[in-house]
């Protein structure tokens, strides 16, 4: 059995888009079992509903245990995709500032529409 930890970043927690990235990714692993627990709840991690429904907010521990054929290979593979989803978004932010920024200078109203969802998204990702 491997395991490891994770203390989730997202503002909204673990909501449908990280939860569809990892239900993916541990249903891609054969040959291992893959579940997750945190907030008092366990789930199947290849199960998008019931990873969400775990209602896993920002700054809540989970726990990530792999069990089966190559679970250390595994169990590193998806702690690799937990820190580097976050990475990815994270590192896009100072980008959707800039374009946000330069779409506002342009009084349309499709850049002002571009503008409020780069700032929706934004909102997700404060800075650090």
């Amino acid at each position: 059995m491997a395991k490891f930890t994770y203390v989730v970043q997202d503002n909204e927690g673990i909501h449908a888009r990280p939860a569809g990235m990892l239900a993916k990714e541990a249903k891609a692993l054969e040959g291992v079992k893959v579940t997750i627990a945190g907030n008092g709840k366990t789930a199947d991690a290849t199960r998008l509903m019931a990873i969400m429904a775990m209602g896993i907010k920002k700054g809540m521990e989970v726990e990530v245990t792999v069990e089966g054929e190559n679970e250390e290979a595994a169990a590193a593979k998806m702690e690799e995709l937990y820190r580097r989803a976050y990475k990815i978004l994270y590192d896009n932010r100072d980008f959707l500032l800039a374009v946000q920024k330069e779409l506002l200078e342009h009084e349309t109203l499709l850049n002002s529409d571009l503008a409020v969802n780069a700032n929706i998204y934004l909102s997700h990702f404060p800075a650090k």
